[in-house]
């Protein structure tokens, strides 16, 4: 069954590239145990909301390390490669799972619904590539809630705090995919 799809135009590329940038968001360097101890010292700075986290291994590395995040969107794959090592400390944690197809490159409509209407914490397991679905996770995440992502190849972890703003950029990024089915 072909689904609603928003697809990434090559011209936005590089600006998801650099979203962090253009969004006003932080990014988190060092081996995966310093990067959460920092996060933490962040998030006991000002007032963090909750952490929506996208990607397998950003995933992992919060659960390992102390910090139970709100969402968890992964696919079992790392820079493209099916992932080396197991979840089940992440898929643990959720009682709520859910599962969605999203092609590479795109945003469907099915993950688009899925992850906008969680209720309570939750593991989403993506078929396809999660990489677009922060994007989702900034539109469904209330103001003072952090999304976070992998920025590769490992150069650290992104974090970007939502506010009205940081919404209405988004959006904006998302009225230039081109809509089709997929």
């Amino acid at each position: 069954m072909r689904v609603l799809c928003y697809v990434l135009p090559e011209d936005l590329r590089p600006v998801l590239r650099d979203l962090h940038k253009y969004l006003g968001g932080e990014v988190i360097k060092g081996n995966p145990k310093d990067v959460i101890s920092r996060i933490k010292e962040i998030a006991s700075m000002i007032n963090i909301g909750r952490f929506w986290v996208v990607g397998d291994v950003v995933c992992s590395n919060f659960i390992k390390y102390g910090i139970k995040p709100y969402v968890c969107v992964i696919d079992y794959r790392t820079l493209r490669e099916e992932l080396s090592h197991d979840l089940d400390h992440v898929s643990r944690c959720f009682r709520n799972v859910v599962k969605v197809r999203n092609p590479a490159g795109t945003i469907t409509e099915e993950a688009l619904t899925a992850i906008t209407n969680l209720k309570g914490p939750s593991l989403v397991i993506v078929d396809g590539e999660e990489d677009l679905l922060g994007l989702v996770a900034i539109l469904a995440a209330d103001d003072g809630d952090v999304v976070t992502y992998g920025l590769p190849p490992n150069v650290g972890v992104v974090l970007i705090r939502v506010c009205g703003r940081v919404k209405e950029l988004t959006n904006e990024l998302l009225k230039e995919f081109i809509i089709t089915r997929c």
